[in-house]
C-alpha cells in the first residue's frame, strides 16, 4: 500500500479508519527483478505512473527502487 493508495482510495474515498488494508491498496502491482538491467526499471517508469518498484528474487522483496534512485543514478553516469 502506497501514501498515494491511502490518499486516492481511502481519503477522497471516505474510507473509514477501521478499513483493511487491502480495501485500498493496489493490486496491479508491477516490479523489477534484482538481476535486471536499469534500463529496465527505467521503461517501467516511463510506461506507469509510478514513482516505486519493488525489488524481488524469485518471489522475495529484496528491496525498493525509487523515480529518485533513478535519477541519481543516471545524473552519475
Amino acid at each position: 500500500m502506497t501514501d498515494r493508495d491511502v490518499v486516492v482510495r481511502g481519503v477522497a474515498r471516505r474510507v473509514g479508519s477501521d478499513a483493511r488494508a487491502d480495501s485500498i491498496m493496489s493490486t496491479d502491482i508491477v516490479c523489477v527483478c534484482a538481476d535486471d538491467d536499469i534500463r529496465d526499471a527505467h521503461r517501467l517508469f516511463a510506461t506507469y505512473p509510478y514513482r516505486r518498484l519493488p525489488v524481488v528474487d524469485g518471489n522475495e522483496f529484496v528491496g525498493m527502487l525509487t523515480v529518485d534512485d533513478l535519477l541519481i543514478y543516471l545524473s552519475c553516469s
